[in-house]
């Protein structure tokens, strides 16, 4: 009897041993398991806190480089409206012969249909963050469409404003055989150091020639169309700089 309670007490005590030992893997297993857990945790926390730094900068970056265009463009803008202006003023003086006015205006009127401004934008950013695929952290959809038409739109500007820079080459070498170059740059800003030509230029006798009238309508025609594609790509520039602004108070 005395070794059959025995028995029971061993028995009693191996499967104790054995629900402590089970107990101790299970803790075991749970701290492994909560260790993962957290690591996991603090590496997520850790990769999206990277993400939205990397979100701000790109955010501010292309914010910064925007900004630059859209005063780039402006300016281009602004010169390429002072060509078709000048260019219709032209053609108002062709139809009455040059009469009601003075040699002064001319050169002036010479001179800003002279320009031959070009929009380059800066696009580092931009170039960066699509072949990384950083572009992909903006939030805003449309703003991601804009960002990827960008370079498209840019192009198709850039390529009525060479047709109407290279445009010009045919005015420029009309006037050398009738106006005093000289005469025009003195209403440049930053005066070149050129003096009066001591030469007689003929004004009036281009606004008689249909050769020259030919020229300067096409010009205005050719320049009306860059703004036709500028104006447009402005507003672009603007909403992009909108979105961004809305993109970076989500920050």
């Amino acid at each position: 009897m005395l070794r059959f309670f025995r028995q029971i007490r061993k028995t009693l005590m191996e499967q104790n041993k054995a629900r402590t030992y089970l107990l101790y893997a299970i803790g075991e297993i749970l701290l492994v398991v909560i260790g993962i857990l957290i690591a996991i945790q603090i590496n997520t926390a850790f990769d999206n806190r990277a993400k939205a730094e990397k979100h701000q900068r790109l955010v501010n970056d292309l914010y910064s480089e925007y900004a630059e265009n859209l005063d780039q463009l402006n300016t281009v803008i602004y010169y390429h409206q002072l060509v078709y202006d000048s260019g219709l003023r032209l053609l108002e003086l062709i139809l009455v012969g040059g009469e009601g006015s003075t040699q002064n205006e001319i050169r002036q009127l010479l001179y800003e249909n002279s320009y031959r401004w070009t929009f380059d934008p800066l696009n580092g950013v931009l170039a960066s963050s699509i072949s990384s695929g950083d572009i992909h952290l903006l939030k805003n959809d449309s703003l991601k469409v804009m960002l990827f038409s960008w370079e498209d739109r840019v192009l198709d500007a850039r390529e009525e404003q060479d047709r109407a820079n290279a445009d010009y080459n045919g005015i420029n070498s009309y006037l050398n055989d009738h106006v005093m170059v000289a005469d025009v740059l003195m209403h440049d800003p930053s005066g070149y150091g050129v003096r009066e030509s001591p030469f007689q230029s003929n004004y009036w006798q281009i606004f008689k020639d249909r050769t020259y009238e030919n020229l300067i309508s096409n010009r205005v025609t050719y320049t009306a169309d860059v703004l036709t594609e500028l104006e447009p790509l402005r507003e672009m520039n603007m909403q992009v700089l909108q979105l961004l602004e809305e993109e970076r108070g989500d920050l």
